[in-house]
């Protein structure tokens, strides 16, 4: 079983106790801990050194806290009850991932890759981060991803969902490591055979969580309105991200959206329960989103 969290922290730090945002047992079974913890975090830092550098130490308050709240550690051998993947940052997306210690000896090729889709088309304030590995049989591709901003930017958003689906290959550091070793660009066939193109669809079971950033296209009175009403059937049938679901031209063709059945979480008074009172009124939209897609998982 799995626990998925999404967060746009906004560069703020993180409090004293990360406990509640997180959590360790089943909803239907108190007495069963998760398997796998997933968690997406963007906008850690956007500032312009974090653009230069990708990662920051704004980064580690946040590990530290995650890491404390789940009760892990990076160490192969300990006592903790879950295992830290390598935390990853990509200037304000950061994905800290853990496996529950008595999974570990059955997980294996585990590898980390980033897409940056920002400024330029190749800045990281925009992006994704993937981590896939092998558990049991079943390979995993996790994806924190943070698309374009902006209300009508659909087409920007599926373009960077297409560029991060294509350019997430996690053998491309071996091909080109084989390119450095061997001198000329040329690969002999019976190498590429050993290291082909890995991508997140050619997984077992591919999870995304992020700030997709789609929106919805009513006007900011239509939807305060529906979502005081709480009215998230209406709200959702003017979803961007629900009709590119459905479209099968579209990136996110085949994937699956964990439906949500709570009111929009985009976008808030800092502090305050109410939506955006600034002069923009930013539309209130389900901007933060989990998705899943699956291929035919081996039994075991």
């Amino acid at each position: 079983m799995v626990c998925l969290v999404t967060f746009n922290v906004a560069c703020k730090k993180p409090p004293a106790n990360l406990s509640s945002l997180i959590s360790l047992r089943m909803a239907e079974d108190a007495n069963r801990p998760v398997d796998l913890i997933m968690v997406s975090l963007q906008e850690v830092d956007m500032g312009a050194s974090a653009m230069l550098k990708e990662e920051t130490e704004a980064a580690t308050p946040w590990i530290t806290g995650l890491h404390a709240a789940v009760g892990a550690d990076f160490h192969t051998v300990s006592n903790t009850p879950y295992y830290a993947f390598p935390p990853k940052q990509l200037v304000g997306l950061l994905l800290c991932v853990y496996l529950r210690r008595q999974l570990l000896p059955h997980m294996q090729d585990m590898s980390l890759m980033t897409v940056a889709t920002g400024a330029l088309g190749s800045m990281g304030n925009k992006g994704a981060i993937g981590l896939r590995f092998v558990l049991h049989r079943t390979s995993l591709c996790l994806i924190n991803v943070h698309l374009a901003a902006g209300h009508n930017n659909v087409l920007k958003r599926n373009a960077d969902a297409s560029t991060i689906f294509e350019c997430m290959d996690f053998n491309a550091q071996k091909r080109q490591a084989l390119v450095a070793a061997i001198g000329d660009g040329y690969i002999p066939p019976e190498y590429m055979d050993q290291s082909p193109e890995l991508r997140p669809h050619d997984h077992d079971i591919v999870i995304v969580a992020g700030d997709l950033n789609y929106r919805v296209n009513l006007s900011y009175e239509e939807a305060v309105e529906l979502s005081l009403r709480r009215d998230v059937a209406r709200l959702l049938m003017h979803d961007e991200l629900v009709s590119e679901l459905a479209n099968s031209h579209s990136p996110w063709w085949g994937f699956v959206d964990l439906t949500p059945t709570f009111p929009q979480t985009y976008r808030y008074d800092i502090g305050m329960n109410v939506y955006d009172t600034s002069e923009k009124q930013r539309v209130p939209s389900y901007t933060d989103r989990m998705l899943h897609g699956q291929t035919q998982v081996p039994q075991s």
